[in-house]
């Protein structure tokens, strides 16, 4: 199976990339910036890099041409490392291009990953604490 992964130059995509092209996967990385060395490892052909804005459906889309699924981690994993404004508008923008690219191309497999952050409660002027978790929609 071939596999796009968003995302797949951070802290979690790292691991998943190398879990995937262990487990036989073919797998894209769709990231901004290249996957360190050692992510490799001597996988070699069945890992690809693909400099990716995951904010621009038509490129999210051109990435996820010939796979069968997307595992979506791409985001800015930091809720208040830079302006509220920035981290939420790039993550939702984010995963909106990356449902819409799925949508666009037939693929009908995948994983999103998110967070707390998408709830809002990072933001609250008020700290408060859902009252139950795991939260659903």
């Amino acid at each position: 199976m071939q596999i796009l992964v968003t995302g797949g130059s951070g802290k979690l995509g790292q691991w998943v990339l190398r879990d995937l092209v262990t487990n036989g996967h073919i797998v894209v990385n769709a990231d901004r910036r290249p996957p360190p060395t050692f992510v490799d490892g001597g996988l070699g052909a069945t890992l690809h890099y693909r400099e990716v804005d995951l904010t621009d459906v038509g490129q999210v889309a051109g990435a996820m041409h010939g796979c069968d699924a997307v595992v979506h981690l791409g985001a800015i994993a930091g809720a208040y490392t830079q302006p509220d404004e920035v981290v939420f508008g790039q993550n939702t923008r984010a995963t909106f291009a990356v449902l819409r690219a799925a949508m666009l191309t037939g693929l009908r497999h995948l994983v999103l990953a998110s967070s707390a952050s998408a709830l809002g409660m990072a933001w609250a002027t008020t700290p408060f604490a859902p009252l139950y978790a795991p939260v659903d929609e």
